[in-house]
């Protein structure tokens, strides 16, 4: 019995033999060796790559600046869907938060805009976001940190040495104060400018301006952390994570405390968990993260005036999911009694943006925007003596109202006219500047309007056909009855007669709603009608803005899901009929073509 089993494993245990004969040769060499060497050789086994610990997950869009000890920073592009270089996106950040805490973090007005656009990036980072913008239009963007800032990041900076890489080491930085943070990426720009000036953004016609990292603000956080270009705005103002791949769950993006995972004691390495929508990673848990914001309440929509410590996001590993969400905000202090705050939970990442008015033809770009909206004042006016020689040296004639002004203030020898003028031109700039932005608001609001109405009058045809075909329904279904009363006994006639009964009466109430959704989908195409005929007076003054508006609110429509199908849809139809009213052919537009379309 005994040869019968083994002799199948002679093999086997040879092999094992010759094994188990090295593992000990290996025991003896190492015993042998002197301490340190053998030390070493054990220590090994603890080491990692270096790109794991800055890039575990490396991607093709992916945006790097070199560091010491051969390390590298890591960034993804986020673009801000603003046309202009003075406009920025107005939106809504926080949480939807009803507790008692809402003045924390209630949701609130936010404006989000960068000084960098993508012929700032250095050419190399151009392409690659180029390539990932792909046929979005963005004037402005910035790079947000793909992941948290790690230990062996740190060490590389602020040490001034190389320290080996170990496991330790692809773990998020923390335990630091905001101070030591703000050195940091002092210490990190002066190694940049002094090694690699290259890679960091610049402006042409002034070499002095450069880009800069630093800690993101409150908004930039957010924003990319929701997932930046690739949310819509409606998800960007309702969702409270961001969206996640099919199959998801909240806890596949991040470490924080859960019912269903066992508490960790520690922070876990970067890259770790899954990514957001934008590729970045840790967002939600790890390590809470530093903003460069000062904290303030949310009182009536918008940020108190109260300012505090900083605005702490994200949440950590030792925080539950309610805290890890992208729109909830605490404050942490920048000194306790002890002194400068730290946690070890707390940790960073970086933004690299710019300063607003760097560089020449930046500058420049920011006058020309603004003289389209502000005209310059006219050519030099000899100052009058009288006002019957005021009345004759300015020539007004084809000036704007701010124009005239300035033609007055420069005509005038009286010093209390031209003071006064002065301040009858400070309240037209203003009226001016909030005219222009109130007129694009209200051509995306006429835009957005028309696209929702076209959406309205789908799902009202969607409901109405619903409707039909239940009422089509029922009515075989009488007919059916109808036809077994002929053969029916007494008792089998009474119970079908009233079963007819109920179903004519869902008939008649199925009919009601029918004819009420009819004149429904009347009333929301003349409504549609009417929005079409209030746009003309925009698109007269500017087709081109329209025509850029309606661009960013196609960009705007994200997902494949039916409801992002039916907007598009909706879009498209809106599209066509602007074309139609441009060139007269308003009577074309009719409710069949557009349910037509829609199918």
């Amino acid at each position: 019995m005994s040869k019968k089993v083994n002799t199948p494993n002679k093999k086997i245990f040879c092999f094992l033999d010759f094994t188990l004969s090295l593992v000990a040769l290996a025991a003896m060499v190492l015993f042998l060796l002197p301490g340190p060497v053998s030390a070493a050789l054990v220590k090994q086994t603890d080491q990692i790559s270096n790109e794991s610990v800055y890039n575990p997950k490396p991607d093709q869009y992916d945006i790097s600046l070199p560091m010491p000890c051969g390390l590298s920073m890591v960034f993804r592009l986020v673009a801000i869907p603003i046309s202009g270089k003075l406009r920025d996106m107005k939106t809504f950040l926080g949480s939807d938060d009803d507790s008692d805490y809402g003045y924390l973090d209630r949701r609130h007005l936010a404006y989000l805009g960068s000084p960098l656009s993508v012929d700032n990036l250095p050419e190399p980072q151009r392409e690659i976001a180029r390539a990932f913008l792909g046929n979005l239009i963005s004037d402005q963007v910035y790079l947000m940190g793909k992941y948290e800032v790690t230990k062996a990041q740190w060490d590389s900076v602020m040490s001034g040495t190389c320290s080996e890489i170990t496991q330790e080491s692809a773990r998020p930085q923390a335990d630091i104060s905001w101070y030591e943070t703000m050195n940091f990426t002092a210490k990190y720009m002066q190694w940049l400018l002094a090694e690699h000036p290259e890679t960091l953004p610049a402006f042409e016609a002034q070499s002095e301006a450069i880009g800069l990292v630093r800690l993101p603000t409150e908004d930039e956080w957010e924003y990319a952390a929701m997932g930046g270009q690739f949310i819509s705005s409606d998800a960007l103002r309702t969702n409270t994570f961001f969206e996640m791949e099919d199959g998801r769950q909240e806890r596949d993006y991040g470490l924080f405390q859960t019912p269903s995972r066992n508490p960790e004691s520690e922070s876990g390495a970067i890259g770790r968990w899954r990514p957001n929508p934008l590729g970045l990673f840790d967002t939600a848990g790890n390590v809470a993260e530093m903003t460069f914001s000062p904290f303030r309440m949310t009182v009536e929509g918008r940020l108190h005036g109260s300012v505090g410590g900083f605005v702490r996001k994200g949440g950590g590993y030792l925080d539950a999911i309610t805290l890890v969400r992208p729109g909830k905000r605490t404050e942490t202090a920048f000194f306790y009694a002890q002194g400068p705050t730290s946690a070890i939970d707390l940790g960073f990442r970086l933004v690299v943006s710019a300063v607003n008015t760097a560089g020449v033809e930046r500058v420049a770009a920011l006058r020309g925007e603004w003289e389209k909206i502000v005209p310059p004042a006219p050519a030099q006016v000899e100052p009058a003596q009288t006002d019957e020689q005021l009345s004759l040296s300015v020539n007004v004639e084809g000036l704007s109202t701010l124009q005239k002004v300035d033609a007055l203030i420069k005509a005038t020898s009286d010093p209390e006219l031209r003071e006064h003028y002065a301040s009858l031109r400070s309240e037209i700039t203003d009226a001016t500047l909030v005219s222009a932005w109130q007129n694009e608001d209200l051509i995306r609001d006429s835009l957005r309007r028309l696209i929702y109405g076209v959406y309205a009058i789908y799902t009202t045809d969607s409901r109405i056909s619903s409707l039909r075909k239940s009422y089509q329904d029922i009515q075989s279904e009488v007919q059916r009855y109808q036809h077994l009363l002929n053969e029916a006994s007494a008792q089998e006639r009474a119970e079908l007669e009233k079963v007819i009964a109920e179903n004519n009466k869902r008939m008649s109430n199925f009919s009601g709603q029918i004819m009420e959704f009819d004149e429904n989908i009347a009333n929301l195409f003349n409504y549609y009608l009417f929005l079409l005929e209030d746009l003309k007076k925009f698109d007269s003054q500017d087709k081109q803005k329209v025509n850029s508006i309606m661009l960013f609110l196609k960009q705007d429509i994200k997902g494949d899901n039916l409801y992002s199908q039916a907007i598009f849809n909706a879009y498209r139809q809106v599209s066509r009929d602007i074309g139609k009213m441009r060139v007269g052919q308003v009577s074309e537009i009719n409710l069949k073509n557009l349910l037509d379309n829609a199918k």
